[in-house]
C-alpha cells in the first residue's frame, strides 16, 4: 500500500469484517468482541479497539493498533496479509473503489438449497458508469453481500429487465429491511454502521431466467476514506482464519477550524522566494482535531484543499489613521454539508507601505490554497 506523503487521521474505527472469515464465526454487533470457534474447548476472543488519533506521516501506519487476543487458547499468530486504502469522498457513486464488483461476495443458491459459487462472478455485470445487471436462474436466487466500511447510507434504483416474477430482499445483519417485486423501485437504507453486513437477495419464482438492473448506486457518508487491513490468524494444523479490519478516516468539522491570529506587522522582511505577507508567512487556518485550542500537538495547517474542505481567501487593503491594513478574508467551504465558515485576519502594514502595490490598495486580490498571493512590484 502506498500512502500520501502526509495523511492526517482523525477517528480510527476498527471492526472485524465477518464475511471474509474462512471458519466458524459468530457475527457480533459493533464495539463488541468477536469469537472464533477453534475447537470444542477453544474459543478465541478477538477484541477490536476503537480510538481517536491522527497521522502526520506515512510511517505512522505502522503504529495503527492491531486486533487483540483477549483469551488466547492456542499457539496462534497474527499476520497482516494486505492493506488497501479506499477513497470514499462525501458520496461514493457507482460500482467502483470499495464497492467494485470484486469486493462483493456473490452466491447462487439453487432451488434445492445448494450453493454454487463457480459461476457467481459472472452473475454481476457492470455496464457503463453506474449500472449493473444481475443474472438469476429459474427457481433460484442470487445473493450479493458486502460489509459496510463506514457509517453511512446505501441508495439505489432497481427493476427487472427480464423475468415476470422477480423480487428483491435487502437484509442488514440478518434482519429483513425491504422486500419488493420488480418495479422500478428506489431503495434507501437505514443508517448503516461500520461492519454491518448488507445482503441483496434476488429471487425468481417462475420457471424462466431473469435479469435485474441496479442503477444509480450511491454510498452516502461523511467519511473521507477507509483503510482495509486483511489479517490471518495462523493456528497449528488448522486452516488460517482470515478477517478484515476497518480504519476509517473521518472528515474534519468546520467547528474544529482555528483561523490565524491578527498580525501587528513587526518583523516583516522581503524575501526572494515569496512576499512577507503571504499566508505561508502570516499563517493558514488550522484543523484542531480534539477541539481544544490549548493543545497544539494535534493541530494541522490546512495548507491545501483536504478533508473535503475547500479553502479560499480575499485580500483587501484599507487606509486608516495609523496607516495601511491588510484585511485577509478567509472562507472554508464544506461542500458535502453545504456549509461554510469565514473570518477576517487583520495584518497591520503601518511601517511597510511598500508591500502594497500602488494600484491595488483598494482592490480585492483572490487566492486559493497554494495559489496567488499579493504581487510585489
Amino acid at each position: 500500500m502506498i500512502l500520501p506523503n502526509k495523511l492526517y487521521w482523525s477517528t480510527l474505527t476498527i471492526l472485524l469484517w465477518s464475511s471474509m472469515l474462512s471458519g466458524t464465526f459468530s457475527q457480533s454487533a459493533p464495539c463488541t468482541p468477536s469469537y472464533f470457534n477453534i475447537s470444542s474447548d477453544c474459543q478465541l476472543l478477538v477484541n477490536p479497539k476503537h480510538i481517536s488519533t491522527f497521522c502526520v506521516d506515512a510511517s505512522c501506519a505502522e503504529t495503527f493498533p492491531v486486533p487483540v487476543f483477549e483469551k488466547p487458547c492456542a499457539a496462534t499468530t497474527l499476520q497482516l496479509q494486505e492493506s488497501q486504502l479506499y477513497n470514499l469522498s462525501c458520496q461514493q457513486e457507482g460500482w467502483t473503489a470499495y464497492f467494485a464488483p470484486a469486493n462483493w461476495t456473490v452466491h447462487k443458491i439453487n432451488g434445492d438449497g445448494g450453493v454454487d459459487v463457480t459461476g457467481a462472478p459472472n452473475a454481476l455485470l457492470v455496464e457503463g458508469a453506474n449500472k449493473a445487471l444481475v443474472q438469476i436462474d429459474p427457481l433460484n436466487e442470487l445473493q450479493l453481500q458486502i460489509v459496510i466500511p463506514a457509517e453511512g447510507y446505501i441508495n439505489f434504483e432497481w427493476g427487472n429487465v427480464g423475468g415476470s416474477n422477480l423480487f428483491l430482499e435487502v437484509w442488514v445483519n440478518g434482519q429483513l429491511r425491504s422486500r419488493k417485486y420488480a418495479g422500478p423501485n428506489p431503495f434507501f437504507s437505514p443508517l448503516l454502521r461500520t461492519g454491518d453486513l448488507v445482503s441483496l437477495r434476488f429471487v425468481e419464482e417462475n420457471y424462466q431466467p431473469a435479469t435485474a438492473s441496479i442503477r444509480n448506486f450511491q454510498f452516502l457518508t461523511n467519511t473521507v476514506g477507509v483503510l482495509v487491513r486483511k489479517w490471518a490468524i495462523q493456528i497449528p494444523k488448522k486452516s488460517d482464519l482470515v478477517f478484515s479490519q476497518f480504519i476509517t478516516l473521518e472528515k474534519a468539522k468546520l467547528t474544529n477550524i482555528i483561523f490565524p491570529a491578527n498580525q501587528n506587522g513587526s518583523g516583516l522582511k522581503n524575501e526572494k522566494d515569496e512576499t512577507p505577507i503571504s499566508p505561508k508567512k502570516m499563517g493558514y487556518p488550522l484543523i484542531d482535531w480534539d477541539g481544544n485550542p490549548y493543545t497544539q500537538e494535534d493541530q494541522v495547517p490546512l495548507d491545501n484543499n483536504m478533508y473535503q474542505l475547500e479553502m479560499s481567501w480575499e485580500d483587501e487593503f484599507q487606509k486608516t489613521d495609523l496607516g495601511i491594513e491588510l484585511l485577509r478574508h478567509w472562507k472554508i467551504n464544506d461542500h458535502c454539508a453545504g456549509n461554510y465558515v469565514q473570518e477576517t485576519q487583520i495584518i497591520k502594514l503601518y511601517d511597510h507601505p511598500e508591500l502594497v502595490p500602488k494600484d491595488q490598495r483598494k482592490n480585492l486580490l483572490s487566492g486559493t490554497a497554494g495559489g496567488a498571493t499579493v504581487s510585489i512590484d
